[in-house]
């Protein structure tokens, strides 16, 4: 997404972000700090997905602009209605239809 083809558009950004703040490359907390200084980016919904409730973690997440910090669910049934309630849910936002 660093503005290459297809991202160069904003019309090709991504509806909606989820992402964990333990990853390979760069962490969750490293991601929103990035994502949040790029141009469009304002416009994405982002959620952390997140097993544990940390609360520096939580306030790290909302301080950088994450739209929610949600606490992953134990088992996959659990983890499946959270992610159609989240996706449901975001599917149904107003959301700008020509970005500036």
């Amino acid at each position: 997404m660093c503005g290459e083809e297809p991202y160069s558009d904003p019309k090709q950004l991504p509806r909606l972000l989820i992402t964990d703040l333990k990853m390979p490359r760069m962490n969750g907390l490293e991601l929103l700090k990035w994502l949040r200084g790029q141009a469009h980016s304002g416009l994405i919904p982002t959620i952390v997905l997140r097993a544990s409730g940390q609360y520096s973690d939580i306030k790290e997440a909302y301080r950088l602009a994450a739209n929610s910090y949600l606490i992953k669910p134990t088992n996959y049934q659990d983890l499946v209605k959270a992610m159609k309630l989240i996706v449901g849910y975001w599917g149904l936002c107003a959301r700008p239809t020509a970005l500036p």
